[in-house]
């Protein structure tokens, strides 16, 4: 499940015992374009969308549960592979 990500990231430098509990996605593909930020790539007229969001989790018992948040509202879907 790794692929390599852990070794790269930032934290596991911080924390080298750090494991991977998943992997999260989140589909931000039903928030209108007007919730996101349009930037341009460099000299190169090609556009692109950012959206500052949140991914949640919280735990209870045996159960993980992640939630998207963009300005503070849950939307989008994640998806989670253990």
């Amino acid at each position: 499940m790794d692929d390599g990500i852990v070794e790269k990231s930032p934290i596991a430098r911080i924390y080298p015992n750090v494991v991977p509990l998943c992997n999260v996605e989140a589909d931000l593909r039903n928030i209108p374009e007007t919730e996101f930020q349009i930037n341009r790539l460099g000299d190169v007229d090609q556009e692109f969308y950012t959206a500052d969001f949140a991914v949640e989790f919280s735990v209870d018992n045996a159960r993980v549960w992640f939630t998207t948040k963009l300005n503070g509202k849950e939307c989008g879907s994640v998806e989670t592979r253990f």
